[in-house]
Parts: C-alpha cells; sequence; structure tokens
C-alpha cells in the first residue's frame, strides 16, 4: 500500500525499542497531531522512509512512459533526412 501506512495487528512480529525520552516526546506530540497511535506514526515514518518496492506492473508501466516520451522527443528534434 503506498502513502498511507497500514494499522498493525496483534499476529503482527513486535519488538522492544529504546528511545530517548526526548525522541519518545517529539514521537508522541507528532501522532497526536497527526491523529494516530504512536505505533501508527512510527509506522507512518518507516513507510515514507522504506517505500515498498514497485510490482513488476508498475515498472513495466514507467520504462513504457519513458520510451514513449523519448521516442516523442526524437521525432520533433530530429530534422527529417533529405532526399538523395
Amino acid at each position: 500500500m503506498r502513502g498511507k501506512a497500514m494499522a498493525p495487528k496483534q499476529s503482527d512480529p513486535q519488538f522492544k525499542l529504546r528511545l530517548p525520552p526526548d525522541l519518545k516526546a517529539r514521537i508522541e506530540a507528532s501522532a497526536i497531531f497527526n491523529g494516530r497511535s504512536v505505533s501508527g506514526e512510527i509506522l507512518q515514518v518507516l513507510e515514507q522512509y522504506f517505500p515498498p518496492e514497485p510490482s513488476v506492473g508498475e515498472l513495466v508501466d514507467t520504462i513504457e512512459m519513458y520510451v514513449n516520451f523519448a521516442s516523442r522527443s526524437r521525432c520533433s528534434r530530429i530534422p527529417s533526412r533529405p532526399e538523395r
């Protein structure tokens, strides 16, 4: 899922994390401001920093877009050859 972190489930793996008190306070304040839990806030930041890998279809679409752009750009800038 892009752009929005998924809510954690009880079955998701868990681990303990030690945070300096000032960082914990900043995360809590950000979570309140954004209307999320502390866990949800941490997940959102991690999702932004580590986005999911694109699918093969997304990669193909991107390549096709660049190929189409390059072919249109080339055609509009390269004059046709004079006939011999």
